[in-house]
């Protein structure tokens, strides 16, 4: 009989133990649901955001979006796919402004792509640009706006063509002969409005 109790007592502990068992894989069953809803959230949050910069031509703040969320979430699938999406809208974005001959807004999204190339191209490899062109459209931006710039220049527009090879600067921010024809420019500015007075 006491052999008998010991069995049972030992087969509702086993029984109690399974119970426990069950329940705890239920409850981290439903915190990893809860974490990955979360995440899922966070990851959707970060496209729409991410999206928002683009239509605001904020290309540099919607992919550092994607780069701080990838330190928190290297393996989501989604958010690389998301990022892979946004890479090719600043793409698109840069070609349709270099097509209507708005270098400017060209110049800046290929600059934003080319400093991010190496980030990304470790992330989503299969872009649909390379490094080469990017260089070969930032040089083109330049180079139109830079005759622009000359063109202001020689009509007497002096205030103008300085604002044109600023806005080169925005994406070329080291280029020396800019610099250098703003600051011819502004002395030449200078000097004549000494004269006037």
């Amino acid at each position: 009989m006491q052999s008998f109790s010991r069995g049972m007592i030992a087969l509702h502990t086993v029984l109690i133990l399974l119970v426990c068992l069950s329940c705890m894989s239920q409850k981290k069953a439903g915190i990893d649901k809860t974490l990955a809803d979360q995440v899922h959230i966070e990851v959707d949050r970060i496209r729409v955001k991410s999206e928002q910069h683009v239509v605001q031509g904020d290309y540099k703040s919607a992919l550092d979006l994607y780069a701080e969320a990838y330190r928190k979430y290297p393996n989501n699938q989604t958010l690389l796919k998301n990022y892979h999406k946004t890479i090719e809208d600043i793409h698109h974005a840069a070609d349709e402004a270099f097509g209507r001959e708005d270098f400017t807004l060209s110049g800046r999204a290929y600059y934003v792509l080319l400093k991010n190339y190496p980030f990304f191209q470790e992330l989503v490899p299969e872009v649909s640009f390379d490094e080469p062109f990017l260089q070969a459209r930032l040089v083109d931006s330049s180079s139109h706006l830079s005759q622009r710039a000359l063109i202001e220049y020689r009509k007497g527009n002096l205030a103008e063509a300085i604002s044109i090879w600023k806005s080169i600067l925005l994406f070329d921010p080291k280029n020396a002969d800019v610099m250098k024809a703003i600051d011819t420019t502004m002395t030449q500015m200078k000097n004549l409005q000494q004269n006037k007075e």
